[in-house]
């Protein structure tokens, strides 16, 4: 019998976060070209519906990168409705994120791990209204899994912005062991539903 494309990727008390992060990646992985930009629509048309979305001025995205929700038509929607739009510079030294004002995203250029960058100045991260982060895996408490390096979990605490992670719905598992250093999201944007 087919599964169901909505399954989740079950997860145990033995279960690390390597192998929810590569069971999850899998599964978006797995979403063919159209499946991920039908839904990346319905993730953006969602967010700017939010009242979250619409009260911010000052919003983080990032620049979506391989198999990603695509985030372009977001970043679109913030210049287009006067915000102010910042994106994610890593530093790999330090393993930090540095926000980034931006008013083109076609400025971007390759930066770290191979995603694309602002080259502007630094802003204050206390700045930011509203965060959109990427997510491998998320659950319903609203923790999430990243890559691994904690980026954004050490960017988050820097700011009292709105934190809405952004996946698709393949990609939420079960999350057994929570760290401390783990920053739960405020809420989790999905094609199919708004968490939180």
């Amino acid at each position: 019998m087919r599964q169901k494309e909505s399954r989740r990727v079950e997860g145990s008390d033995a279960v690390l976060k390597s192998d929810l992060r590569k069971a999850a990646l899998a599964a978006r992985s797995a979403l063919d070209f159209e499946k991920r930009i039908k839904y990346s629509n319905m993730i953006a048309n969602r967010i700017s519906g939010l009242c979250e979305f619409k009260n911010s001025k000052n919003i983080m995205c990032y620049a979506s990168y391989k198999s990603e929700a695509d985030t372009k038509s977001i970043c679109e929607r913030i210049i287009k409705d006067g915000k102010t739009l910042y994106l994610p510079r890593c530093v790999v030294d330090t393993r930090e994120i540095e926000a980034c004002r931006i008013d083109d995203i076609e400025s971007l250029l390759p930066g770290a791990y191979g995603i694309y960058e602002p080259d502007t100045p630094k802003a204050d991260a206390a700045e930011i209204d509203m965060v959109i982060v990427p997510m491998v895996a998320f659950d319903r408490r609203l923790y999430r899994i990243g890559y691994g390096a904690g980026y954004y979990d050490r960017f988050l605490c820097q700011t009292n912005a709105i934190k809405c992670g952004i996946a698709f719905s393949v990609q939420e598992v079960e999350i057994d062991a929570v760290e401390q250093t783990d920053i739960p999201m405020d809420m989790i944007v999905t094609e199919r539903e708004l968490i939180m």
